[in-house]
């Protein structure tokens, strides 16, 4: 018989769940204003749709699988295709200007956790895996 797969995605809708709204990463739009950072694959695409889910917090990453397997066991799913698998996990950099800097009283403005997980991020630099030198001596994208 068939067997049912589903689309994996690394990022989820602006509409999703409540349980998303603390894992998704801001950015600095263009006027300086926060934004929670659309889906992308941190080079040319960008899902307004969507929002980019922060891969830096281990909760994320066990979200996902918690869901997954969930679906496995509800619909009998037998695969998973991964979309933008080539790009996993997309993880920008923090934007350290922003998350370093103090308020009026000199206390920082983010809490140390926050700055920690990275919680603001630069629109569409990459700043995770793609970036280091074990991807470069792989000759990886």
């Amino acid at each position: 018989g068939i067997k049912p797969i589903i689309d994996g995605l690394e990022r989820v809708g602006t509409r999703a769940h409540r349980k998303y709204r603390k894992y998704g990463v801001q950015t600095r739009t263009e006027k300086g204003l926060m934004s929670m950072h659309s889906g992308t694959d941190a080079r040319e695409n960008q899902w307004s749709d969507t929002l980019l889910l922060n891969y830096r917090r281990v909760e994320v990453w066990d979200l996902m699988l918690r869901e997954t397997k969930q679906m496995v066991r509800e619909f009998g799913v037998k695969g998973i295709r991964l979309d933008n698998a080539q790009s996993y996990p997309v993880i920008l950099a923090a934007d350290l200007s922003e998350l370093l800097r103090s308020d009026p009283d000199g206390e920082l403005h983010y809490s140390l956790d926050e700055i920690f997980y990275g919680e603001v991020v630069l629109s569409n630099v990459e700043g995770g895996y793609w970036q280091t030198e074990a991807c470069m001596d792989l000759n990886y994208p």
